[in-house]
């Protein structure tokens, strides 16, 4: 399944195909005692995400997490995907509450770009994550050219965010203050998206 279909899907669908996908952890994301659980599977190039991101924010900080229900860290509450599934998820949140999910499209979207930018860079856990999208960059490329609009975002988005995460230190809004309109693509993913939008009908 490609990017587009894959958010031509409701979250819901989405979440359940990328389940039967990947499985799920086999323990709760926290602890009763809020200390997080071993259930990364980076090594294999994908992460974890709460399910319930499309009702509560920032689900695996703990200072966000005590504020929702503790179920929302069960294991039946969380998947597994690689960085542009990820980042996709966040979107069709986005999608279907606009209320939500704008820092979580920004960082994701921050995420998948800075790994194709540094070939996953010198951590070995990111290295294995863009191992695992590496050969889907030209279907990267037409997602987000095909849904370039759905990437724009209105001028408040700062203040949106910032609603969104009163905590949010000042290092934080300094760097997001860096956002572009088109969020932090770089020049090289920019200048692909413009070859596949300028191509010609029918290639």
């Amino acid at each position: 399944m490609d990017f587009n279909e894959l958010y031509k899907m409701s979250y819901k669908m989405a979440c359940e195909y990328l389940i039967n996908k990947y499985g799920q952890p086999d323990k709760n994301y926290f602890n009763l005692n809020w200390v997080k659980q071993r259930i990364s599977r980076t090594s294999e190039g994908i992460y974890c995400h709460h399910i319930l991101e499309n009702e509560y924010l920032n689900l695996s900080e703990i200072s966000f997490a005590k504020e929702a229900p503790f179920e929302v860290q069960n294991k039946e509450n969380l998947l597994y995907c690689n960085a542009v599934e990820h980042f996709i998820l966040h979107l069709l949140i986005k999608k279907e509450n606009p209320d939500m999910s704008h820092a979580g499209v920004v960082f994701t979207l921050c995420n998948c770009n800075a790994l194709y930018d540094n070939k996953g860079g010198k951590e070995l856990w990111k290295q294995n994550c863009f191992k695992s999208i590496k050969n889907l960059y030209n279907t990267y490329i037409c997602f987000l050219a095909d849904n370039y609009d759905d990437l724009l975002f209105d001028n408040n988005i700062i203040d949106r965010i910032v609603i969104c995460y009163p905590k949010i230190n000042r290092f934080d809004l300094l760097a997001l203050k860096q956002i572009k309109p088109i969020l932090e693509i770089s020049k090289p993913i920019l200048n692909d998206i413009r070859v596949y939008m300028d191509r010609p009908e029918g290639v």
